[in-house]
């Protein structure tokens, strides 16, 4: 049997699969990104011919601008369901916090900027983890005059 893989960071799934396929021949298809592609392909190989899942030689790296190209559509499609969820689980939070409350959601990542402007026209306050007491803070007095901290935060986020 011969298998084609594109290779990608997570190399676990790679070596789960042949080791249960046991196929002769492994084609770790691969983009020029070092990080995300090239590099865990060529871990593979390395493993794969010193490990002896695959028989010495069966393993074949393979450059594959179609598999750049594949991977990249992947990540964008993963994002956009990502973003989809997201706003889908922010209205379920509004219909929990009810009508008269106020809604706030607390989130250790950072949200896709998409989510970010969606929330505020559903009337959801976002407040990162890493930034609770300054976040709640703001909320529970929004007309408050800003701080040089405030200004500084503010600064430092446009600089991104």
């Amino acid at each position: 049997m011969t298998l084609l893989s594109l290779a990608a960071k997570q190399i676990w799934p790679h070596v789960l699969t042949v080791a249960r396929l046991k196929p002769v021949r492994v084609f770790l298809l691969h983009s020029q990104d070092a990080a995300e592609s090239k590099g865990p392909a060529q871990r593979l190989k390395r493993f794969f011919d010193e490990s002896g899942l695959v028989p010495r030689g069966g393993t074949r790296l393979e450059l594959n601008p179609i598999a750049e190209e594949l991977l990249s559509r992947i990540q964008e499609e993963l994002s956009i369901g990502q973003t989809k969820v997201m706003k889908e689980d922010l209205l379920a939070v509004r219909e929990a916090g009810g009508l008269l409350g106020n809604v706030v959601c607390v989130r250790k990542a950072e949200l896709p900027e998409e989510v970010i402007q969606y929330a505020p026209h559903n009337n959801i306050a976002v407040v990162r983890k890493s930034e609770l007491v300054p976040g709640f803070r703001n909320l529970l007095n929004p007309h408050r005059p800003p701080d040089s901290a405030d200004i500084a935060a503010l600064a430092a986020h446009f600089r991104q």
